[in-house]
């Protein structure tokens, strides 16, 4: 995938994170806006959190609100989850429909139990450290018109 695989005002916005993250002073401060940033320019994301595993250990250290950071520490609690296996196997996971997806049972019924009927969860990679950007939708297929890559900060 090359840069013109991607829309303009996606790039323009991933160019304004450049010009942020080196500026903020903490690590919460700056996922909570990856994920505030995340809500504004991915159609259909209604809500979205960033997990990040440090020393083998998983934690939230920044979401757009407080349905975010439940689903991602239901995520953690269990064990189980797409934001979990993107970190784990480095690849993206969509899930079209919360409500029939059979792989993560805990994480989905807390989902739509908060509203949330599909989600979209891509690894992430932030100066040497792993994690993912789980995005979630109000709407079944969500995030079908999404591009779908890793991201690299």
């Amino acid at each position: 995938m090359t840069r013109g695989d991607f829309p303009p005002e996606l790039l323009e916005s991933l160019r304004a994170l450049e010009e942020i993250l080196p500026l903020q002073e903490d690590l919460e401060t700056t996922m909570t806006r990856v994920a505030n940033v995340s809500v504004r320019i991915v159609d259909g994301c209604d809500s979205a959190g960033v997990t990040i595993l440090e020393g083998g250990e998983v934690r939230t250290p920044g979401a757009s609100d407080q349905v975010a950071m439940e689903l991602d520490r239901a995520q953690h609690e269990s064990g189980l989850g797409p934001g979990l296996d993107a970190i784990g196997h480095a690849r993206t996971f969509v899930v079209d429909d919360l409500q029939a997806e059979p792989r993560w049972p805990a994480f989905c019924a807390s989902a739509v139990q908060r509203g949330m009927l599909s989600s979209m969860s891509l690894p992430l990679h932030i100066d040497g450290i792993s994690g993912g950007l789980n995005l979630y939708s109000r709407s079944k297929n969500g995030f079908k018109d999404v591009a779908t890559e890793p991201i690299n900060l």
